[in-house]
């Protein structure tokens, strides 16, 4: 018969005796009879005792229980104890370390399930380096014993690797899975502030698994949002030679969390990312190198000197690739960084980059379609900024882009200069009439303009 739900009540107050009998009935083999529902009772009473603070006295009654007498199909049940005894969560009561460490001690009859207990003990090396180090001992002896595949297999589900498998790791780094957990020995490693590791992990970012480079690059993500530092050379061969998206992606996040936290980035080394970065076609990357561009502009206003050639030649090529890819995916995902990025370049007033600026502008207007990409208002306001420097701007872009012959200026697109029109030229402009002349133009953008003019 199962546990109900006053038993549960009762246990989870913490007696002794009951809950004695209860972890019993858990980890023992199941009698003939007994109902599928007799153990899921039983493990929620556990987890309710734990759950309204008896965590401690839990652990203590588990070390009680002659681990060598569980059987192999109540492995799994010794597992979910533990961890949920190790949760972090405020909501749940922490066992002391001190029992973390005792109980690790009695985990260890691996003989008959290896590979089972030793998960047990990595649930128990949260936050503890007492049980980390003897997860270490334990795990020098099993890889004596244990054939590779089944090691391989293990070291793929730890979550804590301990350093005293370092060198086994490395002497064994042409399997994935050991370049991975080394991964994990030196994340915890540069969270103590070794550069060496830290080193060593931007490193495997180029590695040829796809599954270890994404790894690491997370974990140079995680590692830069630390304030940990890494130098901007150091990203420059993975932007230049990673093949996988996702990793070029986490270290120009990084890069950014790095700048963000107050490291000053010096344009040269701005330049130097774009030009490692020359062929980027991934939208996920070029919306990045966008917001990089715009920190380094913010960064230029904050010391009143101009924008670096360089970084302003960055953000036109940038646009132009983006214009010359066409791809429509590619255009909506980064239609509206390249507008606010050549909006703050227009607002610094520079005369020599206005040129280059309106030209990008005209592009993205005729290739991308910035309905539901970007409030038109911000495409209308740099149009007008634009206008005061170029008093033919604005025609050019009519009779050029939006009257001519061969013009597929999309329709949103198209009202966003008549806006901008009305509002430099005024609504009664002799442009608007141009448009409204003009037999391809949409009802959508005459209606606009009509309604610009208050009809």
């Amino acid at each position: 018969m199962g546990v109900g739900a006053t038993a549960i009540s009762e246990v989870a107050k913490g007696d002794r005796e009951f809950l004695q009998t209860i972890l019993s009935n858990l980890l023992r083999e199941t009698l003939p009879g007994e109902s599928a529902d007799f153990n899921r009772c039983n493990l929620m009473a556990i987890s309710k005792a734990i759950e309204g603070g008896s965590g401690d006295l839990v652990a203590l009654l588990l070390v009680k229980i002659a681990i060598e007498t569980i059987p192999e199909s109540k492995i799994h049940l010794l597992s979910k104890l533990v961890s949920q005894l190790t949760e972090t969560s405020p909501d749940i009561c922490q066992i002391s370390p001190k029992l973390k460490l005792v109980l690790a001690k009695v985990v260890p009859k691996i003989s008959q399930y290896p590979a089972d207990l030793t998960l047990v003990i990595d649930e128990l090396a949260v936050n503890s380096p007492e049980v980390l180090h003897l997860q270490g001992e334990v795990l020098k002896e099993l890889i004596s014993q244990l054939p590779p595949t089944q090691i391989a297999a293990l070291l793929k589900k730890l979550k804590h690797v301990p350093p005293q498998i370092e060198s086994y790791l490395q002497q064994t780094a042409t399997s994935q899975e050991s370049r991975i957990a080394l991964l994990k020995v030196y994340r915890r490693q540069a969270e103590n502030n070794s550069v060496s590791a830290l080193d060593k992990i931007v490193e495997l970012c180029l590695n040829q698994s796809l599954n270890v480079a994404l790894d690491a690059s997370w974990a140079v993500l995680d590692l830069a949002e630390q304030k940990k530092f890494i130098e901007c050379k150091k990203f420059i061969p993975i932007f230049a030679k990673s093949p996988f998206v996702g990793v070029r992606q986490n270290c120009f996040k990084a890069y950014l969390a790095i700048i963000h936290c107050g490291v000053s980035a010096d344009p040269s080394e701005i330049t130097a990312i774009f030009a490692a970065l020359g062929k980027e076609t991934a939208p996920e990357v070029m919306l990045l190198m966008y917001k990089l561009i715009d920190s380094a502009i913010a960064i230029q206003k904050k010391g009143d000197r101009p924008l670096h050639a360089g970084i302003a030649e960055a953000a036109f090529n940038l646009t132009n690739r983006l214009v010359n890819i066409g791809n429509k995916k590619t255009l909506d995902m980064t239609v509206k960084a390249a507008f606010i990025t050549l909006d703050r370049i227009a607002l610094l007033e520079d005369i020599k980059l206005m040129d280059s600026i309106k030209e990008c502008e005209r592009s993205l207007l005729r290739t991308a379609d910035i309905s539901g990409k970007i409030d038109k208002s911000i495409v209308t306001g740099s149009l007008s900024k634009l206008a005061r420097f170029d008093a033919e701007f604005l025609c050019k872009i009519v009779r050029e882009d939006i009257t001519g012959a061969d013009c597929k200026m999309p329709a949103d697109n198209q009202v966003a200069v008549a806006v901008a029109i009305a509002h430099n030229q005024g609504r009664n402009s002799a442009l608007l009439d141009e448009i409204l002349n003009c037999r391809g133009i949409s009802a959508e953008v005459k209606s606009r303009i009509i309604r610009e003019r208050g009809g």
